[in-house]
C-alpha cells in the first residue's frame, strides 16, 4: 500500500503579508542607524599636540676645540599647535640636555599667546664630543604631552 502525501499550494495569502513585514524591519533598522550614528559622530575627537616648533632647530657652536667643553648663548623659541593648526594657549615647555635644565610657561611673558622664549640659555657640548640633543616637552591642561628635540652640533 502506497501512501501518498498530498501538498496543496496556497499562492494567494503566503505572500500578502511580506512585504508588510520587510518595510518595517527596514524602518526599524534605518532608525536604530540613524540614532547610532548621531551617538557615534557627537563624541567629539581628543585634543592633541599635533606639532611642536622649535627656533632654532639646531644649534652650531663654531670654532671650538674637540678637546674642550664648548659653549653658546641662545634664545629658544617654543611654540605647540592643536589638530587644527591653532596655537595652544597655557602650554608649559621643559628643555632639558645640553646642559640646559629649565622649565617655563606660556605666561611667564605676559602674553598667553601659545609661545614660550628662554632668552640667554647657555647650551654645552662636553670635550671629544660632537652632536647632542636638548629635550623639549611641551604640556598642556587637556592635550597629552608633546616632544621635540634641539640639536646642538659642534663645527
Amino acid at each position: 500500500m502506497a501512501h501518498r502525501i498530498l501538498i496543496r499550494r496556497d499562492e494567494r495569502a503566503a505572500i500578502e503579508g511580506l512585504p508588510l513585514q520587510l518595510m518595517i524591519a527596514v524602518i526599524v533598522a534605518g532608525i536604530a542607524l540613524a540614532i547610532i550614528l548621531g551617538w557615534v559622530l557627537s563624541i567629539p575627537a581628543p585634543n592633541a599636540i599635533s606639532r611642536v616648533e622649535t627656533s632654532p632647530e639646531t644649534v652650531s657652536i663654531e670654532d671650538a676645540p674637540a678637546n674642550e667643553e664648548a659653549t653658546k648663548i641662545v634664545t629658544i623659541t617654543i611654540r605647540a599647535f592643536d589638530q587644527r593648526g591653532n596655537a595652544i594657549a597655557g602650554i608649559v615647555v621643559s628643555l632639558e640636555g645640553a646642559g640646559v635644565a629649565s622649565a617655563r610657561t606660556d605666561a611667564a611673558d605676559g602674553a598667553s599667546d601659545g609661545t614660550v622664549t628662554f632668552s640667554n640659555v647657555q647650551v654645552r657640548i662636553p670635550a671629544n664630543v660632537l652632536t647632542v640633543k636638548i629635550d623639549v616637552t611641551v604640556e598642556a591642561s587637556g592635550f597629552p604631552r608633546g616632544t621635540d628635540d634641539i640639536l646642538v652640533v659642534r663645527q
